[in-house]
């Protein structure tokens, strides 16, 4: 039996108190598509992509459903519009866990001070290695 290659979905979320009670869900989309998607050069190029990963939604203007296309994208207010698309290319962004929960101001190239050891630190020569 094969791998099952079946689209990733995502449930949007949003952090806006105006748009509580939202719901959105979304493709992820293929590597080709968020490829164009990042590429377009116009609104209406960027809006027909995104319309084609709209899987469904609660959105509705004056009791009315607004419709899974481009027309239907336009007829938003920027103000919900553009959380929704920010809320899918923060979904579509490919992440990596962290090793080990990092610690503000620390950087990964000095251990933490419970690691070191002075005595070893102290024996070590520091010279460059060419002049």
């Amino acid at each position: 039996m094969g791998f099952n290659g079946s689209p990733t979905t995502y449930a949007l979320e949003f952090d806006h108190p105006e748009l509580e009670g939202l719901k959105v869900r979304v493709r992820r989309g293929s590597v080709q598509l968020r490829n164009d998607y990042d590429d377009a050069e116009k609104w209406q190029e960027r809006l027909a992509i995104f319309a084609s990963v709209l899987v469904e939604w609660n959105v509705e203007i004056d009791g009315v459903p607004v419709p899974l296309t481009v027309e239907g994208l336009t007829s938003l207010e920027d103000t919900v519009l553009l959380p929704i698309l920010q809320a899918w290319m923060e979904a579509r962004r490919p992440t990596a866990p962290l090793e080990q929960p990092s610690t503000p101001g620390e950087t990964g190239s000095t251990p933490p001070p419970e690691t070191r050891d002075p005595d070893l630190e102290a024996s070590m020569t520091m010279a460059p290695l060419a002049s």
